[in-house]
This record gives C-alpha cells, sequence and structure tokens, in this order.
C-alpha cells in the first residue's frame, strides 16, 4: 500500500518536463546564458593565468629588463657604460687660490677628461689646447670658495667643469666625464 502512495517529484509534470530540460530557467537568467557566462570566465581565468605565468618567467630570465629609469650607482650599472680614453690635463697638478678673501687655502688638482675613444679630433685638439685648459682650470678653482670645495659637492663640480672645458673645444665630439686624480684642498 505504502508502494502505491510513492512520490516521483522530479517527473510530477510527466513529458512535459523532458522537452523543457534545455530551456530550463535558474533564476532571472536561462540555463544557456549561464552556460556562456561560466566558459567566459574559464576562458578569462586561462587568459590571466596564462599572462601571469609568462610574466613571472620573463622576470626570472631576463633580470635586466627590471632595471629601473633611475640612476643607481652599482657595480652592474658601471659595467654596462661606454669605455672611455682618458687625457690627463698636463702631467705637473694645476694650482690655484681660491675665491676666500678672509682666509688662504690652495687647490692642489690634477685632471682627466674621459671621452669617447672613436673622437679622432678631439682627442688631438686636447693635447693641442693643454695649456689652455690647465688655465681654465685654474680660473674656475680660482672662483669657487673653500666651502664649496668639499667631497660632497665633487660631483657637482667635475659637471660644472666638464661643461666649461666643452665650452672651450672646437670639436663636434665632446668630454663625457671629468675625474680628479688628484684633489687637495690646503690652507697655508
Amino acid at each position: 500500500m505504502s508502494d502505491d502512495y510513492d512520490l516521483d517529484l522530479e517527473n510530477s509534470a510527466g513529458s512535459s518536463a523532458g522537452e523543457d530540460i534545455g530551456k530550463k530557467k535558474i533564476g532571472f537568467l536561462p540555463a544557456v546564458v549561464i552556460n556562456i557566462l561560466k566558459w567566459v570566465a574559464i576562458v578569462l581565468a586561462g587568459i590571466l593565468f596564462i599572462v601571469t605565468v609568462t610574466v613571472v618567467t620573463i622576470r626570472i630570465m631576463d633580470p635586466v629588463s627590471r632595471t629601473s629609469d633611475f640612476f643607481f650607482d652599482t657595480e652592474e650599472l658601471r659595467s654596462t657604460l661606454p669605455s672611455l680614453q682618458w687625457y690627463e690635463i698636463g702631467t705637473d697638478e694645476i694650482r690655484a687660490r681660491t675665491a676666500d678673501i678672509d682666509k688662504r687655502a690652495m687647490v692642489m688638482v690634477r685632471v682627466a677628461v674621459g671621452f669617447n675613444p672613436r673622437a679622432r679630433t678631439l682627442h688631438q685638439e686636447l693635447v693641442e689646447q693643454t695649456p689652455k685648459l690647465r688655465n681654465e682650470i685654474r680660473m674656475f678653482f680660482g672662483e669657487k670658495y673653500e666651502r664649496e670645495l668639499i667631497p660632497r659637492n665633487e660631483a657637482r663640480i667635475k659637471e660644472e667643469l666638464r661643461r666649461r672645458l666643452n665650452v672651450m673645444l672646437a670639436s663636434s665630439d665632446r668630454v663625457q666625464d671629468v675625474i680628479f686624480t688628484d684633489f687637495n684642498v690646503i690652507e697655508f
């Protein structure tokens, strides 16, 4: 008797339920739209995964591409800078009194300039203009005060001197770097 009263709730609509399976609505969207959205989400997740793996792999394989645009003084950066040819301006040190009035201070410096090795005319011009360049360097340091000639300001002083020397040179090639092989400020 209990077998007669079993309810078949899944197929209670009879044959019309089999026809409506493909057109079934879940919430307010049809099942077809839900399936399309599900596949779109799967494809987007796959693309996101592939892009992430590719970016991580490229960063691991090519660490140079991670270098920022900012200048950091590192050994790795120094090895990538172009090699320069160096010319020491004269063999003797250049001496100049500072612009200080209340003190008596003297600068003793040896200057070398770096330039592109392919700049053949610049090297010849540097050799020919050595006395004028030495005089310009002496005048440059004669315009400086002792308080300006501290190690903290050395990079700024080098840049100013490089620009001043380039103004004097007629060659289209330019001095790219200036170094001090000897730099002393002495009070006397």
